[in-house]
């Protein structure tokens, strides 16, 4: 067992499939956290009061999967294994990175080749801007000239709030039906609806919530 304080030009020297990224580089409440990549997979640390904080930064590829799918992978706890730890075993970390290139590339090959079913996905989308339409039509009843101020600015901006909800759902049916958006996309909407039972509106959304209280 190989152990270190943190990853450092030496490391990268050393071990091959190391390569220093300047191009992660970023300070974080007075924090520099340096960056570099095992074999392309990017990873952050930083070296602070004796602890290092070390992370395998999968969320920084451009995957097809989405993180439903990653945090439910044996390998997603292996990301941060030497996230708060005085040393680090390097063997280890080198054999974590190894599993995590290869379940990534797992993971993308599935996502790629699963056909994810959309006609559901879309009806609840259609039915959301229905329930949006329904509001905005009932809230004409609102007597607008007895409000002012606050209450009037407060209701223009929730009338206005759900207007942009309505937009944002069009643009996802659009990118739906048009296949112009991506697997990663459409993964996590499908995933999403099932798991959370609606993808952009809720009835209890704040704006819905004050234009029925004003009705």
């Amino acid at each position: 067992m190989k152990t270190i304080k943190n990853l450092s030009k030496n490391t990268v020297k050393a071990n091959i499939g190391f390569n220093l990224r300047e191009d992660l580089n970023f300070s974080d409440d007075g924090n520099y956290f340096r960056g570099f990549d095992y074999k392309g997979m990017p990873i952050t640390t930083l070296r602070a009061d004796g602890i290092t904080y070390l992370s395998v930064r999968v969320d920084y590829l451009n995957n097809q999967f989405t993180f439903e799918d990653w945090s439910n992978t044996e390998e997603y706890m292996l990301a941060d294994e030497f996230n708060g730890v005085e040393e680090i075993d390097l063997d280890k970390l080198i054999e974590n990175c190894e599993r995590i290139i290869a379940k990534v590339a797992e993971l993308n090959k599935k996502a790629e080749e699963e056909e994810v079913d959309m006609e559901p996905v879309v009806e609840m989308l259609k039915d959301e801007k229905e329930q949006i339409e329904t509001l905005l039509e009932n809230a004409k009843q609102i007597k607008w000239w007895e409000l002012e101020g606050y209450s009037l600015k407060s209701i223009q901006r929730a009338y206005k709030g759900l207007l942009d909800y309505a937009k944002r759902i069009d643009r996802k049916i659009s990118g739906i039906e048009n296949h112009t958006m991506t697997v990663k996309e459409a993964r996590q909407m499908a995933q999403g609806a099932n798991k959370y039972g609606y993808i952009e509106y809720r009835k209890d959304n704040y704006w819905a919530r004050e234009l029925r209280e004003a009705m």
